[in-house]
């Protein structure tokens, strides 16, 4: 995808959170089905954007 290591590094990590904690954050926290599908597509658009994303922190 053209991403650089630590961009993609750090996708990883905060993405497997995410998916690993989801049941237990809409419990707590009262997260609908709607607004979890809204982190999803969050994180699905910071994938098309990474390079955005890159230039703005420097990690190029």
């Amino acid at each position: 995808m053209g991403m650089t290591p630590r961009f993609g590094q750090a996708l990883a990590v905060k993405s497997g959170i995410l998916l690993w904690s989801e049941l237990f954050l809409m419990e707590s926290f009262g997260i609908t089905p709607e607004e979890a599908l809204d982190i999803r597509t969050m994180a699905s658009d910071e994938i098309t954007q990474h390079k955005a994303t890159t230039k703005r922190l420097g990690w190029n």
